[in-house]
């Protein structure tokens, strides 16, 4: 994300957020960030003067830092996939952000991925019968894209069975079928 703003020259980095000291010694050395950008070690030391916000913490971190940034006055937070790790934390984000007048995206680049959209105008007025798709890393930092492209290119999902998992965890590997 850092690169992306970077390279974008409407935006300036205004702030990098990172618990880890090392992590943000990485960043330093890495990306030689001008004089005023701020290096802090807690969401909350953002304060104020952040127009844009992305979010790029576990899951389990998501609702305390969404709070603190609603809190520091920014218009737009971006929180990299998956939202929540429940829908019921995931309503309490988005109902969060509603309450403040914060508008809140979440990261679900491959939509506008050229080479996905070359694919969706191939496919367009076309209704596959089967579509299978393979991924890996967990259901909810991989899987979500190919749901998030069977949602935009198709339409709502009607049913969906799981048909076995691979691995466990907290972001498990799942075999699953999706009924549009």
């Amino acid at each position: 994300h850092i690169g992306a703003i970077l390279a974008t020259k409407s935006l300036t980095l205004a702030a990098v957020v990172d618990a880890s000291v090392s992590a943000r010694q990485n960043a330093v050395q890495h990306w030689k960030f001008e004089s005023d950008v701020r290096i802090l070690p807690h969401v909350d030391d953002v304060r104020s003067g952040v127009d844009v916000a992305v979010v790029c913490t576990p899951p389990d971190q998501r609702i305390d830092t969404v709070q603190s940034l609603v809190d520091s006055g920014v218009k737009l937070i971006v929180v990299e996939k998956p939202l929540a790790l429940s829908l019921t934390e995931a309503k309490n984000i988005v109902s969060l952000c509603e309450a403040a007048g914060v508008c809140l995206r979440v990261n679900f680049h491959r939509r506008f991925d050229q080479a996905y959209q070359r694919v969706r105008i191939m496919l367009e007025g076309k209704t596959p019968r089967r579509i299978v798709m393979e991924y890996g890393n967990g259901l909810l930092n991989y899987a979500s894209h190919h749901v998030d492209l069977l949602l935009d290119w198709f339409g709502p999902v009607r049913a969906v069975q799981a048909l076995g998992c691979a691995r466990g965890g907290p972001d498990p590997n799942l075999s699953f079928c999706c009924t549009l």
